[in-house]
């Protein structure tokens, strides 16, 4: 597998869905893990309506406590490894499909 680049984002914290940084000083709370993917208080209240009509509240891996920074909650959820790794079209493919046999998805 040929990683093309890795890209350490080392403290800043972005929403999977719409980008939008959060530093250590950030004062949001709330958001979620949804299938994998760090979730913002805005899109999470604006994706839960379209989780409830279509039943995927078991894609919801956890939930931020209220009183928990967004930011907080996501770097404690990564342990210390908040980076990014690109790889090129088949393999990534492949990471994708080596991740998701071993349960990691």
């Amino acid at each position: 597998m040929m990683a093309i680049e890795e890209i350490d984002f080392g403290e800043l914290v972005v929403c999977d869905f719409c980008d939008k940084h959060f530093s250590k000083d950030s004062p949001e709370t709330g958001g979620m893990l949804f299938s994998g993917h760090a979730t913002c208080p805005e899109c999470t209240e604006r994706m839960m309506p379209n989780i409830d009509r279509y039943h995927e509240r078991n894609y919801i891996q956890q939930v931020c406590p209220p009183d928990v920074k967004f930011h907080i909650f996501v770097m404690e959820l990564r342990a210390g490894n908040n980076k990014v790794t690109i790889f090129s079209g088949d393999d990534a493919k492949k990471a994708i499909d080596d991740r998701f046999n071993e349960g990691e998805i």
